[in-house]
Order: structure tokens, then sequence, then C-alpha cells
């Protein structure tokens, strides 16, 4: 059973993509566990998600889970949403 929260949820076309904001300089894929309760709601999937946090580049760590610095400025893309626009908000926020 997964207990916790996911920080934010975009949802685009049916496809849930979570996000984590975390502070840490080790982000591991056990973090996003919470992420494996979207697999169950119906008539939605669940996209690329995202960990954001302190580590100083950008880090695949599964087929379907990516780490993102705050300080990321390039040009990733999930799917057909920008993460960019996310990251400079918690940059400046």
């Amino acid at each position: 059973s997964v207990s916790g929260e996911i920080d934010f949820i975009i949802q685009e076309n049916g496809i849930l993509y979570p996000i984590e904001i975390k502070m840490s300089t080790v982000p591991k894929a056990s973090m996003a566990s919470e992420f494996d309760v979207l697999d169950g709601i119906p008539d939605k999937k669940r996209g690329m998600g995202a960990i954001i946090c302190l580590l100083d580049r950008k880090l695949y760590l599964r087929e379907n889970l990516v780490a993102l610095p705050l300080s990321y400025g390039g040009d990733y893309k999930v799917q057909d949403i920008d993460l960019e626009i996310l990251v400079i908000y918690w940059q400046i926020g």
C-alpha cells in the first residue's frame, strides 16, 4: 500500500505526469514510489514522471522517471509538456 502524496500532477489528454520536489542532491527512484498509485486510475495513463531536486544535471532514474535540477535550462519535454516552465517558477518562486 502506498501512503504519501505527489507534489504536482500535470494532466493532458488523459495522461498524468507526476512531479515530486525534493531537497536532495542524490535522487533515487524510490522517492517517486507514490507515482505508482496513478496506474490504478481508470481511463488515465501515467506519463513520464520527474523529481525536481538539487542535482547538478538531468539524470534518468528509470525509463519513465527523470531527475531534473532546479536550475535546469534545457529544452526537456515530457511528451508535449515543457517542464522548463515549472522549473523556472521554482527558481524564482
